[in-house]
């Protein structure tokens, strides 16, 4: 399940919106790593995940945007691993035609992860984007 909400404040140039979504899934299974036919694949569990996502968008000029979000994602599984996803992102574009954008933007993110009876794991990643986009 998906769900978007957003709002423009034309007198102001803001775009602010939220996404939220829920997903589950029932006996989901991990293929076997080895090719061996003697290797079985791992057992089937349940997994759940839920992500929330605030953002904004504001018209600086004309032909410029500045933009930003958050995310927070968690996803369950039922043999006790947790993962908690903090990511926030922002960018600037600017439009050169109507069908030619260019944008940069910065995203940092960091994982959480639980395993049951393990010690937590912290991942952090950092990206830099720089790009034309061509609407067709």
């Amino acid at each position: 399940m998906l769900s978007t909400l957003g709002y423009r404040f034309s007198d102001l140039g803001l775009l602010v919106s939220l996404d939220s979504g829920y997903a589950k899934t029932k006996n989901h299974m991990k293929p076997a790593v080895t090719a061996p036919a003697a290797a079985a694949a791992k057992p089937a569990y349940d997994e759940k995940r839920y992500f929330v996502s605030p953002g904004f968008q504001y018209e600086l000029m004309e032909d410029t945007n500045v933009y930003g979000n958050f995310k927070y994602e968690r996803t369950s599984v039922n043999q006790g691993k947790k993962t908690h996803e903090q990511a926030v992102l922002f960018g600037v574009d600017h439009k050169l035609h109507k069908q030619v954008l260019t944008y940069i933007e910065g995203a940092y993110a960091r994982t959480r992860t639980n395993d049951k009876g393990e010690t937590e794991k912290t991942g952090k990643e950092k990206s830099v984007g720089v790009g034309l986009r061509v609407y067709f």
